[in-house]
């Protein structure tokens, strides 16, 4: 899913559009956790090519 730490590290990703991070993400929700990761944490910072926002 091409996950990154950073949103800015997945600038060069053409999937990617600035403003879009994990925290705004519909995937994610509190305690740093991500529907699509539901064993890991993820960096509210974060970024992967699955991001959705409706």
């Amino acid at each position: 899913m091409r996950y990154v730490e950073q949103a800015s590290a997945a600038q060069d990703d053409p999937a990617y559009r600035a403003g879009r991070r994990c925290a705004n993400c519909d995937f994610f929700s509190a305690g740093q956790r991500c529907a699509l990761f539901p064993e890991h944490r993820v960096s509210p910072d974060g970024w992967c090519m699955s991001w959705t926002s409706e």
